[in-house]
């Protein structure tokens, strides 16, 4: 089917329009979805830090401590052990590079065309 194309800039044009309205609609959409879930996990991490540096107070009834440093002990000591526990993931990357590492450098050193590298063998 063939139109004028006069018609046919016309009906592009509106297309157009009616597409950049829509995607204009939906990047607008898509910000305030954005601000909620950043809001949400916002409010979620603060959920959990309070969950995470109060845990030594929840359990069990305690006396108010006359040392203010003790206090502070019982509320870092828990969330010290809750960062080493979730760094504990990046020593296994740390693992993986190692190997990788060994893995490279045997290549090296059992090079097939017997040569040297003149820094040593090791990844530059």
């Amino acid at each position: 089917m063939l139109f004028e194309p006069s018609i046919e800039e016309q009906t592009i044009q509106q297309w157009s329009a009616e597409w950049l309205n829509i995607a204009k609609k939906e990047e607008g959409q898509l910000k305030v979805m954005e601000t909620l879930i950043g809001n949400a996990s916002r409010d979620e991490a603060g959920k959990r830090f309070a969950r995470i540096a109060s845990q030594q107070f929840g359990a069990k009834p305690t006396m108010p401590q006359p040392n203010p440093f003790k206090t502070l002990q019982l509320l870092i000591q828990p969330l010290k052990e809750f960062v080493v526990g979730e760094s504990s993931s990046n020593n296994s990357v740390e693992a993986e590079l190692r190997k990788l590492d060994e893995i490279w450098k045997w290549l090296l050193d059992n090079n097939p065309d017997g040569s040297p590298k003149p820094d040593g063998g090791r990844p530059s």
